[in-house]
């Protein structure tokens, strides 16, 4: 398992603000923090939680840094990204627009980077079109393939009580567009009780646990928005994790390593194109600071 230096972290951090000039905002903050922790001169909840909450946006620069010039505007849009929102995710009140926003539009940078990385043709993301393409679109993000777009609808999950309604909203997306698609789903508030962290003595174990969490309590409902236009799911989650492991010094997350998990289960529906995509993603996706995790759930 990847461990990330806290040092590397800051540095990814660094360069992204001053990517993106970034003065001010969640992401000036975390930057502090996360060196305050280095230093131990604050231990405090924010200051451990900041070590989670800036991967991705330390993620959304790695992704994007060499990339995101080639779409008009979608610099501002990430710059707002860093900026904007509570400094926690335990911070967010669902329900409000305002404090849910920068971390939805997050959701969908890292899901569209994701997709680049997985050498898919990618034209739009949130609103922001490749300089080449003409075509405008209202999708989360929106690729190519074979002459033939096809839109990507990002939900983030917020609530155990009506996290239906959301995949439901982005099914619907994908049917007026009438374009083809895949619906991906942030599943990491429904995963992590607010105000908790979990613990593991495996990394893998704890991987395991929740692919299999997303299998068992998200596809089985999820997968019934599988149809002829909407021929993916995209299962991800994000998890603040403590894991056992041997001494490593004390520039890591210590004294147990405070890592990452990432998991991205994979569902589609028996087509061609289903396959070709998610094998692309299959292929080519990486990952950085845990472990990621694709397993490909055909679907009848």
């Amino acid at each position: 398992m990847p461990i990330i230096p806290i040092d590397e972290q800051i540095r990814h951090l660094d360069e992204a603000c001053d990517w993106l000039n970034v003065e001010k905002g969640r992401a000036a903050q975390y930057k502090t923090l996360l060196e305050q922790y280095r230093d131990e001169t604050d231990e405090s909840e924010d200051s451990f939680m900041a070590c989670f909450e800036s991967f991705d946006l330390c993620d959304i620069y790695l992704l994007w840094r060499g990339n995101a010039e080639q779409f008009t505007g979608l610099k501002e849009k990430l710059k707002k990204i860093f900026e904007q929102g509570p400094l926690l995710t335990d911070h967010e009140k669902v329900g409000d627009g305002g404090s849910v926003r920068s971390r939805n539009n997050a959701f969908a940078a890292v899901i569209a980077g994701r997709l680049l990385e997985a050498a898919l043709d990618l034209v739009q993301v949130e609103g922001c079109r490749k300089k080449s393409v003409k075509a405008p679109s209202s999708a989360d993000c929106t690729f190519q393939l074979k002459s033939k777009l096809f839109n990507v609808e990002c939900k983030r999950l917020l609530s155990r009580i009506n996290w239906f309604a959301r995949v439901n909203a982005g099914k619907k997306q994908i049917q007026r567009s009438k374009k083809r698609g895949i619906v991906a789903l942030d599943c990491s508030v429904l995963i992590r009780p607010k105000d908790t962290v979990y613990s593991s003595d495996n990394a893998i174990e704890a991987t395991n646990e929740f692919s299999q969490w997303l299998e068992e309590s998200i596809y089985p409902r999820a997968c019934k928005i599988l149809s002829a236009n909407v021929f993916g799911l995209m299962l991800y989650a994000r998890v603040p994790t403590l894991v056992e492991t041997p001494k490593i010094g004390k520039d890591h997350f210590s004294p147990r390593v405070f890592s990452v998990i990432s998991c991205l289960n994979v569902a589609y529906r028996g087509s061609t194109i289903g396959r070709r995509v998610m094998a692309a993603i299959n292929k080519n996706l990486t990952h950085r600071g845990g472990v990621v995790q694709v397993r490909e759930i055909l679907s009848d």
